[in-house]
């Protein structure tokens, strides 16, 4: 038998509402797995050239974007956030299968760190993870502004540091 909110008095309805929201993050960390199976972690150069790779990952894009019923573009973007979430946000990828944050959280964290390296995503997202469960997705995505203008500015002054420090006037 389902569950009729109607029979439910308002805080039981509001404690369905909840969690139907954390089984929808559920699902959707369950499709980045079938994304990176479908898609594979990186993409896969076929006999070592770069030309093929290419073709594998439209190929991939094309795939997802038929079965999913979505333009290739919208494949091509889900296929790059699994691969994100896979490579570099493990944390974010076990809150959101736990249910603990939202698809939109995600997405907001992919979208912020567009154009880091790997290690400042992580950099980013050791830094603002933990608060994300309590967090908005409008008040998350501040906070991840936030770190990634401060991890910009770390990598910044470490390269200065690596350029001047080389040669020390003293």
């Amino acid at each position: 038998r389902s569950i009729e909110p109607d029979e439910l008095d308002p805080s039981e309805r509001v404690l369905v509402l909840q969690a139907w929201e954390r089984q929808q993050a559920w699902v959707m960390a369950q499709t980045q797995f079938a994304l990176l199976a479908v898609a594979g972690p990186e993409p896969t150069p076929a006999n070592g050239a770069e030309e093929s790779q290419w073709a594998q990952d439209d190929w991939s894009r094309d795939e997802v974007a038929a079965a999913l019923g979505l333009s290739g573009q919208a494949a091509g973007k889900r296929i790059h956030v699994a691969r994100v979430l896979n490579r570099c946000l493990p944390a974010t990828a076990a809150y959101l299968n736990a249910g603990a944050i939202s698809w939109r959280h995600v997405l907001a964290l992919v979208d912020e760190c567009a154009g880091l390296p790997d290690a400042a995503i992580s950099t980013v997202e050791a830094n603002v993870i933990e608060r994300a469960p309590a967090q908005t997705v409008p008040q998350f995505t501040r906070s991840v502004r936030r770190a990634v203008i401060s991890c910009a500015s770390v990598h910044a002054e470490l390269a200065g540091a690596v350029r001047g420090g080389l040669h020390d006037p003293a």
